[in-house]
């Protein structure tokens, strides 16, 4: 199936052909992006699967023996490590007990799944976690001894096997009432941890997924020396505590500029664990993420150190309502959640609120910073976070020194007992003072009510003076009235006369399409009955009769038989009817430019529709200029078509662009006060486009979906099937957020709108299960999908004949799927079925036929049809490159999966061809989209196995030296 780059139709154009979304949602069908993991309450068991705790292991540990796979499930060995047992696996990876031979040593291998079949983005992950690793040498964390990949393409690395238990498990053992004695232990032992993350945080590394199970109480190894252990007890300001060691740097990020780039794929993704998510991490913001999002994370582990519970509970709320608890709720109060303690100290108060701000800029500024408060409450002195008062000070100065203080206050009692007496005669001077003082009160008193009086008698002077303004005021008014409601006389008289040529219209259509549709049944196929294409086809050819000379009539018939043509995809028929009535238009003695300015704007829809976007960009840009000249700019209609013109330059990549024009259309609809209308639903649809595909902030796009999905709704029926669009729109995000069950409660949604408004078999209901299918597919559920899609399939057939252009797009579709069943005879029978039919509808040379032409030929390749595999494959590039340009995704992918079958030719012959056609894949993504673009990055990993199989290993030695994460293994080996 295809992994080509694929656009969904946001709607602020016309709607989408049915196959064009289901060649976009089908073909990426394997990948979902994002993933939020949660701690179970009270989760705090001993590490013993450390891969699916998070999805990524720095060291191991592990309470105890390990058991052991059986012996049969085990590889023998991997590169030069003996394999020993598993350990625990996860959804990236599989972590192993392995034996290092020289030196003798026990390690933790952990090795990428799928091999060297495994996806780049995959790899990258766990380059970048080695790369991690490598950096950092501190004994509190786990370290890296090697990273590389075995001659078979297996990518693995070794690291530091700890035994030991997780600190929740380690405190949970300990006393449960937090005595004084008990309060200083944790705090000792939790001020290591923080020195560790500050260690990282001075390299660079920020861990993003800091939690109890990430950290690990060592203990002494026992007899066996191959496992390393630090010592098991040291002391923090005299207190002695366990050592421990801080796992899992799978999920950190480099913060250095030479790695910036890889940051950009994370925009808007939900990674890391929910209880001890930061406000910013927990809204996908990546930009926002740096060493304050650990201290939050240090400061929701200080909290449960010190009260065995969370300061928030959202271990049963969906991911949407754990967000907004996180980013909107108050953490639960320190001391409500603690035991034993009658009073806890204000400043362990004061430091984990500091940490757990929800505004990065009032945190600790970094992980020692919190570090030294807590050292300097354990010394008993004044800790940072709270502002110095002078009454502070001295109890902090009287913690530290109590028989100074002692002292001090037996002096205290004998000089206050002076103060006394000289204090008694003091007061009796004062009582003298203030009796005269209250006499001169008096006398002022006095002198003010006087002045009060005149100060009302001038305020009623001036009321008097409004009142006669006002009188004026309304006699004006009553004039403007007047005025007002003459003109709203004559509004109403137009307004009529308007009504009357609206009527006169809508009975023209009415009429002419009575008419068309007089003997046809839209979409039965038989029984003496005509077909939709039959009577849109007759439409065509009676348009003029019906409209006559009343342009407005021919304007309103040809949007009609357009979108109709387009539906049934005879979109060269609909743009050859909306060109006609703009050369109609054109012609007229009186410009219509309103008129002139709809029909170029739905004759960009329809180019949309077919991906021909740099010419919708140029009919947006025209209905813009007709509706400028039209004298009606600030309006519903200037709006939808702002919006409209956004998408089709997202569409192009060009997001940038597309993000400022859609946000004018935002102003303009700001502007008119027309929150609520159809160009406001299309906005919305369009910026979330840009949000998912731009930003890649699912989250963001999810609440603007929701918006157009409530404003489309609250217009009742009449906007059913756009209604149903955006519901799939925001299912198909949701699949990319990774939460499949409410993907599959809006798909359900969807179709029964359409079913209810347009029929059990009408083509847009097909194309909604065809999006069901695509839910099926990523679940794994492949004959279901088959099933679905036949459905698909029929009722287009029936409802549009076995011809028409969405019946090949579902052949095509359904293709793949068969392929993914191994039902080979049956997929090649629907490619053959579905391109015969595109390139009849289409003609050769269109993208969608290029991107079918490109799944065929890795069909060949799995029926070992090599010769038909290149030849198709070089089809599908030419293609590309002549219809999408040298550096669009697209051809790159063609680029690359030519290569792939000429490699697999295993002939000299044809080593050069793939090795240009490698390089230009290459060039082009990097140039277009930077060196970590995952096309580049792919074009270099075949470079490297292209020269290993011609017999090159100093061209495979340079590619291999500028793949990802190559400086990191390089940086593992020198450290040795």
């Amino acid at each position: 199936m295809s992994k080509d780059p694929k656009r969904p139709n946001p709607s602020g154009a016309p709607p989408t052909s049915p196959s064009s979304q289901a060649d976009s949602s089908l073909e990426d069908a394997q990948t979902i992006a994002g993933d939020a993991r949660t701690d179970s309450p009270g989760s705090s068991g001993s590490r013993k699967s450390t891969p699916g705790s998070s999805g990524s292991v720095g060291s191991v540990g592990a309470e105890g023996p390990i058991p052991s796979a059986p012996t049969g499930d085990l590889p023998k060995s991997i590169g030069r490590y003996r394999i020993l047992s598993k350990l625990g696996e996860g959804g990236m990876g599989i972590v192993y007990e392995a034996e290092q031979q020289d030196p003798r040593r026990k390690v933790a291998l952990k090795v990428v799944r799928g091999g060297r079949f495994v996806d780049e983005g995959t790899i990258r992950m766990f380059r970048r976690e080695a790369e991690t690793l490598a950096r950092l040498q501190h004994p509190n964390i786990g370290g890296i001894y090697e990273s590389g990949r075995t001659e078979d393409g297996q990518h693995f690395f070794a690291m530091e096997l700890v035994m030991g238990e997780n600190l929740d498990k380690y405190l949970a053992k300990r006393p449960k009432v937090m005595t004084p004695e008990e309060i200083r232990f944790r705090l000792a032992l939790f001020r290591r941890i923080a020195d560790a993350v500050h260690y990282a945080h001075q390299r660079g590394v920020i861990h993003r997924d800091l939690k109890p199970s990430n950290i690990i109480i060592s203990r002494e190894s026992g007899s066996d020396p191959s496992v390393h252990t630090a010592p098991s007890v040291v002391s923090v300001s005299g207190i002695r505590v366990p050592d421990l060691k801080i796992l899992d740097f799978g999920l950190a990020r480099i913060t250095e500029g030479d790695v910036h780039a890889t940051q950009v794929t994370e925009v808007g993704v939900i990674k890391g664990t929910l209880p001890y998510m930061s406000p910013e991490q927990a809204r996908g913001n990546a930009e926002a993420i740096d060493v304050r999002t650990d201290v939050y994370a240090l400061g929701v582990i200080l909290y449960e150190m010190l009260s065995s519970s969370k300061p928030y509970d959202v271990s049963r709320a969906s991911l949407m309502e754990a967000v907004r608890v996180i980013c909107e709720e108050q953490p639960r109060s320190l001391r409500n959640s603690m035991s034993g303690t009658r009073r806890i100290d204000p400043d362990i108060e004061t430091v984990v609120g500091k940490a757990l701000e929800k505004d990065a800029e009032r945190r600790y500024g970094s992980a020692w910073a919190m570090a030294e408060d807590v050292e300097r409450y354990l010394a008993s002195q004044p800790i940072l976070a709270r502002p110095p008062s002078t009454m502070y000070q001295l109890q902090k100065f009287a913690s530290r020194n109590r028989g100074l203080v002692a002292g001090l206050a037996a002096v205290f009692v004998v000089l206050t007992a002076g103060i006394v007496v000289s204090s008694l005669q003091a007061i009796r001077a004062g009582k003298a003072e203030a009796l005269a003082k209250t006499r001169m009160e008096r006398a002022e008193s006095a002198e003010a009510v006087a002045s009060e009086q005149r100060r009302d008698a001038e305020a009623a002077r001036v009321v008097a003076e409004q009142q006669r303004s006002e009188a004026e005021t309304q006699k004006a008014v009553a004039e403007i009235e007047r005025s007002v409601a003459s003109s709203q006389r004559l509004a109403a008289e137009a307004s009529g006369k308007r009504a009357y040529m609206e009527a006169a219209k809508a009975g023209a259509i009415n009429r002419f399409l009575q008419d068309m549709l007089a003997t046809a049944d839209p979409w039965a196929g038989g029984g003496g009955k005509v077909t939709l294409d039959a009577a849109l086809e007759r439409a065509q050819t009676r348009i003029g009769t019906w409209a006559g000379t009343d342009p407005e009539v021919d304007y309103a018939l040809r949007g009609t038989v357009s979108t109709g043509l387009a539906g049934v995809g005879k979109f060269t028929e609909a743009e050859s009817l909306l060109q006609g009535g703009i050369q109609r238009l054109s012609a007229e003695k009186s410009p219509r430019p309103a008129l002139v300015a709809g029909l170029h704007r739905e004759l960009g829809g329809i180019l949309v529709q077919t991906s021909r976007y740099d010419q919708a960009e140029t009919e947006f840009r025209r209905a813009l200029d007709q509706q400028s000249k039209a004298g009606n700019t600030s309006g519903d209609a200037a709006a939808l078509i702002m919006s409209q013109l956004a998408a089709s330059l997202a569409y192009q990549g060009r997001y940038a662009q597309a993000d400022t024009v859609v946000r004018r259309a935002m102003e303009l609809v700001k502007r008119t006060g027309q929150g609520t209308g159809l160009a406001n639903a299309s906005i919305l649809r369009t910026r979330a486009y840009i949000e998912a595909n731009w930003k890649e902030n699912y989250i963001g796009a999810d609440s603007l979906l929701r918006q157009s999905v409530g404003q489309l709704a609250s217009r009742e029926g009449s906007r059913a099937v756009e209604t149903s669009e955006a519901l799939e729109e925001q299912a198909n995000n949701r699949v990319r957020m990774g939460d499949l069950n409410g993907a599959d409660s809006l798909f359900r949604q969807a179709v029964a709108i359409r079913r209810k408004a347009l029929g059990e078999n009408h083509p847009l209901v097909a194309r909604a299960l065809e999006n069901q299918g695509t839910l099926l597919l990523k679940s794994g559920r492949t004959d279901q999908t088959i099933e679905v899609l036949k459905q698909v399939l029929a009722i287009r057939q029936r409802g549009l004949g076995p011809d028409a252009l969405p019946v090949g797009r579902s052949w095509v579709s359904l293709a793949p799927v068969y392929a993914q069943a191994n039902r080979l005879k049956e997929s090649e029978f629907a490619f053959e079925s579905g391109l015969g039919i595109m390139r009849n509808k289409l003609g050769n040379r269109h993208p969608d036929v290029a991107s079918a032409l490109k799944d065929y030929a890795e069909l060949r390749m799995r029926q070992k049809r090599l010769p038909d595999a290149v030849k198709l494959g070089r089809e599908s590039l030419a293609i590309r490159e002549e219809r999408l340009g040298a550096s669009s995704a697209g051809t790159v992918a063609s680029q690359l999966a030519l290569a792939d079958m000429l490699r697999a030719w295993k002939s000299a012959r044809e080593y050069p061809e793939a090795e240009r056609l490698l390089l230009q894949a290459r060039n082009a993504a990097s140039s277009a989209r930077g060196s970590t673009d995952p096309g580049a990055v792919r074009a270099a990993q075949s470079l490297v196995a292209l020269y290993d199989a011609w017999g090159k290993p100093g061209e495979a030695a340079k590619w291999r030296a500028a793949l990802p994460g190559a400086k990191a293994q390089a940086g593992a080996r020198s450290a040795r």
